[in-house]
This record gives structure tokens, sequence and C-alpha cells, in this order.
């Protein structure tokens, strides 16, 4: 991090008994040091650093709340000092819009955004695929099925299920 960066205060609970600013996090963003007009890596460890600054007198007891299980990526967050590194690893072709609650007990919360989206890979996140209509082919693994991706049109064949001797509708 270069110099001291620009801190961003809590949203507190309110100021009764003589509250003051006791903390700040220094940004808002998860980025990952990747410009936002460009694409993350798949299977690569992402890093990024957040220092949450205590100038108050008291510990501070901090908790955070993301999703710990994802078939998206997976996220890490640990404690180094005064500072928290946060390692990730985007596990397929997606975009990722996740929210992380920071939550300083006693005193208030702040959210944190990870915005990214990654490369092309031949994973691809089947929420993002919109599968539409009958079927429009069936073959000896499976139906294909007319369906979009990112706005595209693309052909999505659903493998046969090994004990069925039916192959199944997609799921939506």
């Amino acid at each position: 991090m270069k110099g001291r960066g620009h801190f961003v205060p809590f949203k507190e609970r309110g100021r009764a008994h003589g509250h003051e600013e006791t903390h700040r996090l220094n940004k808002t963003l998860l980025d990952f040091g990747i410009d936002r007009r460009k694409q993350c890596p798949v299977n690569a460890l992402l890093t990024d650093t957040l220092i949450l600054a205590n100038t108050g007198k008291k510990p501070l007891r901090v908790r955070l709340y993301y999703p710990y299980r994802s078939h998206k990526f997976s996220l890490l967050f640990n404690k180094k000092e005064k500072a928290i590194v946060v390692e990730m690893v985007v596990k397929l072709t997606t975009v990722i819009d996740q929210p992380v609650y920071i939550e300083v007990e006693d005193i208030g919360h702040t959210l944190l955004n990870i915005k990214l989206e990654s490369e092309l890979s031949t994973l691809f996140d089947y929420e993002e695929i919109a599968v539409q209509g009958p079927a429009i082919g069936i073959g000896g693994f499976g139906r294909v099925f007319k369906g979009t991706w990112r706005g595209g049109e693309v052909a999505v064949k659903v493998l046969k299920d090994q004990n069925p001797s039916e192959p199944q509708e997609p799921q939506r």
C-alpha cells in the first residue's frame, strides 16, 4: 500500500455516550490490484490487504461475514499484525459481485465489496447460462438445449444421469 491511503469511517449505531471515531477502514472495494477494465486469472492466488486503523484506546473486536463456501471462488481472511491479508482464488469463468460485512463489536458496521470478472477458461459458472425451451437434440450422452451466456447464443448439453435410463431436464 502506498502512503497512508484514504480511510473510510464505519457507520456507527449512534454517538451516545460520547462515541468518538475510533476506527477506519482503508478501502471499500477489494480489487486485488486488478484494474476494473481487466479480467482476473482463473485458478491463481489473488491477494489484497485491508487495514483497520484503531485510533481508540480499547482493543477492537471485529467480525467478518462472507461466504466461506462457493463454487465460484475460495476466500480467506488472515490477520497479519496490523493488517488483514485477503486471499482469493477464482475457480471458473464468472463475474463476482460479493459483499463482505464487517462489524466492530458495540460500535458499528460497514460493507466491503469484491467486484471482479475472470478470464475465459474451460470452466463456466452455470448460474450465468440460461437454458431455453425444449431439447433441440438428443444423443447417446444426453440432450442438447438452446441457451444464452453473456448475451450470446450457446448450445447446452445436459448429460444423462448414470443411474436412470431417461435423460433429465436441465435444472433452472
